[in-house]
């Protein structure tokens, strides 16, 4: 049998597989007890990433033969991928006997026994009948730690469990949490790890709980999060880490089923207050209105008997007795589910309700009531706000089992949920080698690389750090230099962990990497690290520039302009800003409030760019503010002379300014952006500044630095999107009509005003040498707002599906970027790039449609199209979303809803801007609707200002009055403490 075993092996080392396995099945139909074919099929096996078959037939050949050397070596790297190792060393003591000198099994012997010893224990614990989100989790934590689990509610099982633990998973943030921790000693020195679902948030129990004692705290939302934030402002200096994990669905648990548009509707869940029970049962009453045909299937338990009294009743009293079934609470939703059409959810507010998910993974539709929070997990076709609205979801013709199940495998899989926990839980053993060396006796079986491991050299083992910092970023530069991404970034990402994000030469191949990767997340992540580091060195002014590399790590490396809000930069800011507080103090509390004095209103701004639509309000708002009430002062880090390309256009902007009778303070040339900080702050206080606004509180940590610091005694914020997730101001004046926190201070919105620009000298299309009957497209704004791939790719279909069709970018130049890889040479040929223009109202005389630039929309460029009475196409808003650029647009203030695509759909883009396109009746039809838009919304600015004013006049006032009469007691506590001492 010898010969046919060697072919079997060239075979396999000429990478011939399927024939080798072939050859070794052959031989065992005549030799069912060859531990060598065994182990062979084994290792093929594990080249297929197939470790349950690979471990069958390993174990097969060990059971013949236990002390067989190949096999035990193979099967032990089978174990290590498989995180199993541990699981083997009984089994290697005995092996080591038979072979005691042999340094290899040693080795390994060793490994898996350091294994055992720095498995971490963790205890899962929850409350009784709350567990049901918890069996996968706890799967997964089985195979890298040492898990127990306490179900229950005796103090003693709780507190036994607790001591046995290094780390504590907390299932619900409830009693069980408030009473642990504030528990005096039971939590001291164990890893913390809280999962708040939604019924907590509202139960009053966040209130409650010592949040100083947990270490992670995991929000099943982001929704879910910002309603406990609003009620602890302070949660995110008491813990050390807030996660958002979604709640996902184990795909295998609900196999996809194809179904065809039917009339069975199914709710499933428990039926209380807050599921909405009334709105399900009158929703789908007008739905049988409509057509008799439909049937409703309700999986759940009354949690309040009123309820079940509620349903008996109006099932009857409804004539839907024969509609309507109440089936109880459902265990196997899978074969439950097989009938049904719709999933129905009549929610008024869920964290992440695990049933809709359920029931998409197996193909149902949606049709999700407009819960709070269901924009910010669902996209916006599913939901509903009205019964009339829920009657057409379900009437109309659009049903796609596939898109269903589709949405579910993308966002909410298991494997997603599980990735997110395993980065939040600390790792098993960090220097420990996991699966990454090949087996020798794979090695040596097989001429080719393994797709699934990486061999490293001794040295990234290393017990020095610094060796294995240093031999894992020269393998990741080599694996960089042969173009293998994911290699590289895997090692590279080991190396910036040993050096502590210190270096910068790892830094930047980090960056390099994972910018060719797409993956601006962890570049974000990486950035952060580095400058909370140098922070803690004390060299604020590199974290502050590390801080900003952070925020705009998308927009500095690829363009494309995606700043979202990252919490722990805010609180470290902050930090930063009390620990200057000493050297720097705030304003000192006036001692009487003024009388016929001026009130001293001083604008921090980023620069003078006047194309940016901040300081073109900026300098409206020096035209046209009373002069007689307030004497205004603009400040800004930036001078003319920094902006070498834009000196021209920002000296022009402060000579408006000045020409206002206005004051403009730049700061001198100091060496860093930190002194000009500490320059600023001073002058503000100096200058006796009343009212200080900003409104570059989002993505400029240098400004929200200062403004942390209170340089004046009253700080506003002047936001053009939405005014969440920043500094806490005395006034918000906000032109957004949608706001997810209530008490960020005053907060006054007014929509959005303009002053509609003058005609200079009207374009038309003849000075653009268009054709006379073309239809002519623009977009308008700074060049980094046209450098997103989707917006060009959707101007590139409408372009060949619009032969008449042109289109001007104004502002945009072909040095902004390439644009030959997304534009067709035919399309490219009728694309007019303008560059920087001072005359774009000009221009826009000469267009017939607008489309908003994306990711990020426009703001006064929007504003002038619109003046200039062009349909304006735009993305509709996401206001469920933390605070980004990609998901706060113009489109409630100053569109028109039929002018309104869902966010990220560029069919519906693509197909509203052709229809403008072709039907000009429809196109004149819409502009005359955006010009009574223009007339009513944007016009009376004057009107506009004054109301301003008198909201920061009133607001302003009063807080004087507080503070002085604060002062007032402050002196006759201080008089009081003096007598007792005398006394």
């Amino acid at each position: 049998m010898e010969n046919p075993i060697k072919q079997g092996e060239a075979l396999f080392g000429e990478g011939k597989i399927e024939e080798a396995e072939k050859c070794f099945l052959e031989i065992l139909n005549q030799d069912s007890q060859n531990k060598e074919v065994y182990n062979d099929l084994g290792v093929i096996a594990y080249q297929r990433q197939d470790f349950e078959q690979a471990t069958n037939y390993l174990v097969r050949s060990l059971e013949i033969d236990p002390f067989y050397k190949d096999a035990v070596i193979n099967l032990s790297n089978v174990l290590r991928t498989l995180n199993q190792l541990h699981e083997a060393v009984s089994f290697l003591e005995k092996i080591t006997e038979r072979y005691p000198e042999d340094t290899e099994i040693l080795r390994i012997l060793e490994n898996a026994r350091s294994l055992v010893q720095v498995r971490p224990k963790i205890a899962v614990l929850c409350l009784p009948g709350l567990d049901s989100f918890l069996g996968d989790i706890v799967n997964f934590l089985g195979t890298s730690y040492e898990v127990q689990t306490c179900y229950g509610s005796n103090d003693q099982e709780i507190e036994s469990t607790i001591r046995w633990a290094d780390i504590i998973w907390l299932e619900w943030a409830n009693e069980l949490a408030i009473a642990l921790t504030n528990h005096a000693t039971l939590l001291g020195g164990k890893r913390v790890i809280c999962r708040l679902h939604s019924y907590e948030a509202l139960a009053g129990y966040a209130g409650r709980i010592k949040w100083e004692k947990i270490s992670d705290l995991i929000f099943v939302a982001e929704h879910i999060k910002n309603i406990v934030l609003q009620q602890i402002p302070d949660l995110l200096e008491r813990v050390n880490n807030v996660h958002v994990v979604p709640n996902s669905v184990n795909l295998d648990r609900f196999p996809f089923k194809y179904r065809a548009k039917g009339k069975n509707l199914a709710y499933l869940g428990h039926i209380n207050h807050k599921k909405g029970p009334m709105l399900l049962l009158h929703a789908f009453r007008e739905l049988v209105r409509e057509d008799d045909n439909y049937k409703l299937f309700i999986g759940g338990d009354f949690q309040d008997p009123r309820y079940e009294l509620y349903f008996n009743q109006m099932i009857r009293e409804l004539d839907l007795k024969n509609k309507v079934f109440l089936n109880g609470w459902i265990n196997d939703v899978g074969s439950w589910l097989e009938d049904k059409n719709y999933i129905i959810n009549t929610s008024v507010l869920e964290g992440h309700p695990v049933g809709l998910m359920e029931a998409m993974a197996c193909g149902l539709k949606p049709v999700i009531h407009n819960f709070v929070g269901a924009k910010g997990i669902y996209p916006q076709e599913y939901i509903w706000n009205s019964i009339p609205e829920f009657v057409e979801k379900i009437i109309e013709s659009d049903y796609n089992p596939k898109k269903y199940r589709k949405l579910i495998e993308e966002r909410f899989g298991l494997s997603r949920q599980l990735e997110s926990i395993a980065k939040i839980l600390p790792p098993r053993n960090p220097d420990s080698p996991q699966g990454d060396v090949a087996p020798k006796a794979l090695v040596e079986f097989s001429n080719q690389e393994s797709r699934y491991s990486i061999p490293l050299p001794a040295e990234t083992y290393d017990p020095a750090p610094a060796i294995r910092w240093k031999a894992n970023l020269k393998l990741a530069q080599e694996f960089l230099e042969k173009g293998d991404l994911e290699k590289a970034e895997v090692l590279v990402s080991r190396s910036l962990l040993q050096c502590n994000y210190q270096d910068d030469n790892t830094l930047n191949l980090f960056v390099d990497v994972n910018a060719k990767l797409k993956d601006f997340q962890k570049i974000r992540e990486a950035y952060k690290r580095r400058a909370i580091n140098e922070a803690n060195d004390g060299k604020l002014d590199t974290a502050l520039g590390f801080f900003e590399l952070s925020i705009n790590a998308a927009l500095f490396l690829s363009g494309v302009y995606d700043t979202p809000v990252d919490l722990e930069i805010t609180n470290q800011i902050r930090t930063i800003a009390k620990s200057l507080g000493d050297n720097f103090p705030p304003f000192a509390p006036p001692e009487t409030v003024r009388k016929g004095s001026k009130i001293n209103l001083g604008y921090l701004v980023e620069g003078f760019d006047s194309s940016q639509a901040p300081i073109k309000n900026y300098i409206n708002y020096a035209r046209f503010h009373d002069k007689g009430i307030f004497q205004i002062t603009f400040y800004s880090r930036w001078r003319p002379d920094d902006e070498i390309k834009g000196a021209q256009n920002y000296r022009k902007t402060i000579k408006e300014i000045e020409n206002e009778g206005h004051c403009v303070v730049v700061s001198p040339p100091l060496p860093t952006h930190l002194e000009r900080i500490l320059f600023l702050f001073q002058k503000i206080k100096d200058d006796k500044i009343d009212i200080l606004s900003t409104n570059a509180l989002y993505t400029v940590p240098h400004i929200h630095l200062l403004c942390a610091m209170k340089p004046a005694p009253f700080l506003m914020k002047d936001v053009m999107q939405q005014p969440e997730f920043s500094l806490l101001p005395d006034l918000t004046i906000h032109h957004s009509f949608h706001t997810l926190i209530e008490d960020v201070g005053r907060c006054e919105c007014f929509g959005s005003r303009y002053l509609k620009p003058s005609v200079t000298k009207k374009v038309n299309k003849s000075n653009l040498r268009l054709p006379s009957d073309s239809v002519l497209l623009t977009s308008s704004g700074r060049g980094q707002k046209f450098i997103s791939p989707d917006f060009w790719h959707c101007i590139d279909c409408i372009l060949s599906n619009c032969p008449r069709a042109y289109f001007m970018a104004i502002g945009f130049s072909e040095r902004d970027t390439d644009l030959s890889h997304v534009l067709s040479p035919e399309v490219r040929k009728r694309t007019i790039l303008t560059g920087f223009r001072d005359d774009v109202y000009d221009l826009l005389q000469a267009a017939d449609i607008y489309i908003d630039t994306f990711p990020q929309g426009g703001g006064y460029s929007l504003a002038e199209a619109i003046f200039a009475g062009l349909p304006c196409v735009m993305f509709e808003s996401n206001y469920w979303c933390s605070f980004g650029v990609k998901d706060s647009t113009y489109s409630e203030i100053l569109g028109i809803p039929e002018l309104i695509v869902p966010k990220n759909d560029y069919d519906a883009l693509i197909g509203l801007v052709t229809k403008l396109v072709d039907d000009s009746a429809y196109r004149k039809r819409v502009a005359r609707l955006v010009e009574a838009r223009a007339k009513n919304t944007l016009g009376n600015y004057d009107e506009y200002i004054r109301a301003r004013e008198s909201i920061m006049i009133e607001t302003f006032s009063k807080k004087v009055r507080t503070e002085e009469q604060l002062h007032k007691y402050y002196v006759r506590l201080e008089k009081a403490i003096c007598r007792n001492l005398n006394s």
